[in-house]
């Protein structure tokens, strides 16, 4: 078997975005998260979901699973005073219907990827 060199597979980034219109707003919203970000996410929403036995709510990791989604999957800039309360603004995106456009603007597998990743973290 030749071997192929890997230079000359010519790779590039996947930077690939999906448009989501809201109130006449364009909203990206990337196809592909680099692992690191998607093991940050994982991290992160597991880490502020946790109770004090080690337990973890389920509620708060609809929560912060689904805002982290849009903190990294999506061009949305968000100020330090709206994260401050994260609860609150995630019920202003998922009461309005803006997280389900996001959720649905990445693709299938990918989404799919990053549940199995949580719930086998979970699991672990």
């Amino acid at each position: 078997m030749a071997k192929v060199s890997f230079t000359n597979l010519k790779l590039k980034p996947n930077t690939n975005t999906s448009e989501v219109i809201y109130n006449d707003q364009k909203i990206e919203v990337l196809n592909y998260l680099p692992i690191e970000d998607k093991l940050d996410l994982i991290q992160i929403t597991l880490q502020k979901s946790q109770a004090e036995d080690g337990s973890f709510d389920p509620i708060l990791i609809e929560a912060y699973f689904n805002l982290n989604i849009v903190y990294l999957y999506t061009n949305i800039n968000f100020t330090e005073k709206q994260r401050e309360d994260e609860m609150k603004l995630y019920n202003l995106l998922e009461g309005n219907g803006l997280l389900d456009e996001i959720i649905a603007a990445i693709p299938a597998d990918e989404y799919n990827a990053l549940v199995e990743y949580l719930n086998d973290t979970i699991e672990n």
